[in-house]
C-alpha cells in the first residue's frame, strides 16, 4: 500500500507503550509487538529521515529499564535486529548505528551462541580484502557485551509475576566417581512495585529450595 506516514510509524510507538510514545520512561512497553514490526520494516522506508527517526525511538525506548531489556530479550529482538541488518537494502549509516548500539545493550543482558553467530556471519564480504561497513559499530558492540560485569547481567530471564507461576529444576544427578558442583544467581527485580490492597507491594519474594 505504499510508504508508511510518519503519523503512523507514530501510532505503532504508542501502541507498544499503550499511550504517548514520548512518555515512555512512565508507561514501559506493553506491546513488543509494535516494535518486532518497526524494525521489519525500516529497510523498506525509503525515507533516511524516517530511519533515523524511528530506530532512536527504538533504541530509547528498549533501553528504558531493567523490565525493557527483559521484554526485548524474551521475545528474540536480538535475531530481529540482526535479520535487518542482514538485509540486501541495507539501512542508512545512522539507523545502523542506531540498531547495533541497541544489540550491544540487549546483548549485555543475554545473547546465545546461534545470536552471536549469526552477528558474526552478518560481518561476512564477497571480497576478503573490503570491510564490511559494519565492522567498527559491530566490534564495539561485541566489546560492550564483554565489558558487562555483576549482578545486572542475566542469561534468562522469567516473569514470576503471575500467583501460579514458578521455575521448575529437572534433579542433578550425581555423577560417578569425584562430586562437583554448579551454581547460578538469581535476582529478585524490585524495580516497580505493583501496590496490593493493603498498599503493600504485589510481587512474591518466596523462594522455595
Amino acid at each position: 500500500m505504499g510508504q508508511p506516514s510518519w503519523e503512523l510509524l507514530e501510532e505503532l510507538m504508542n501502541m507498544a507503550v499503550e499511550g504517548d510514545h514520548a512518555s515512555a520512561g512512565m508507561l514501559g512497553i506493553s506491546n513488543v509487538q509494535p516494535l518486532l514490526l518497526l524494525i521489519q520494516w525500516l529497510p523498506e522506508l525509503e525515507s533516511c529521515d524516517l530511519q533515523v527517526f524511528i530506530s532512536n525511538l527504538l533504541k530509547r525506548i528498549c533501553c528504558l529499564n531493567q523490565q525493557s531489556w527483559a521484554t526485548c530479550v524474551n521475545t528474540n529482538m536480538v535475531i530481529h535486529i540482526i535479520k535487518t541488518l542482514s538485509q540486501h537494502a541495507l539501512p542508512h549509516g545512522a539507523c545502523a548505528e542506531n540498531l547495533i548500539t541497541l544489540l550491544g545493550v540487549l546483548g549485555s543482558q543475554s545473547m546465545s551462541s546461534e545470536e552471536l553467530h549469526q552477528l558474526i556471519r552478518l560481518l561476512r564480504t564477497k571480497d576478503p580484502k573490503q570491510t564490511h561497513p559494519y565492522a567498527a559499530p559491530v566490534m564495539l558492540s561485541i566489546l560492550t557485551m564483554a565489558r558487562k560485569q555483576g549482578l545486572d547481567s542475566a542469561l534468562q530471564y522469567f516473569d514470576l509475576s503471575h500467583g501460579m507461576a514458578g521455575i521448575a529444576v529437572p534433579p542433578i544427578h550425581k555423577w560417578p566417581g569425584s562430586a562437583f558442583a554448579s551454581s547460578a544467581w538469581l535476582c529478585l527485580d524490585q524495580e516497580q512495585m505493583v501496590p496490593g490492597p493493603n498498599g503493600k507491594g504485589g510481587k512474591r519474594k518466596q523462594l522455595y529450595r
